[in-house]
């Protein structure tokens, strides 16, 4: 369930993945989005210099399939309502493709560093 989910593990999965980069806390996302009829639950990561990201496994209580993108790859980023929450997209690009990329966010989660991350990500969009 959401509302375990730690955002303090989550920057700590991905710093010990991409030590290159500092990830810190105020910047993390739950999003759950449906693939193949599966609800998938991932955490992102948006500071406006690096877009990351890794699946939560909810029975285990870990961090998987993790990705990073440099500012240099992020092509477009938006933050766009819809319904009772937001849709994140992101375009990347990687070896010379496009890549879009779109991940729902809600606006009512269990976690309260989820809430505050998303009011401060609709500051920094303006």
């Amino acid at each position: 369930m959401s509302v375990f989910i730690n955002e303090k593990v989550f920057c700590d999965f991905m710093n010990d993945k991409y030590p290159l980069y500092h990830f810190k806390q105020g910047y993390s996302l739950i999003s759950i989005n449906v693939i193949h009829m599966k609800p998938i639950m991932s955490v992102v990561y948006f500071d406006g210099k690096v877009f990351a990201g890794a699946r939560y496994n909810q029975q285990m209580g870990f961090f998987t399939d993790s990705v990073f993108f440099t500012q240099e790859q992020i092509q477009d980023f938006s933050l766009i309502r819809k319904g009772l929450g937001f849709e994140m997209c992101i375009q990347i690009v990687e070896n010379e493709q496009l890549l879009p990329l779109k991940f729902k966010l809600t606006n009512y989660s269990g976690a309260k560093w989820h809430k505050f991350n998303l009011k401060n990500l609709q500051l920094m969009m303006g």
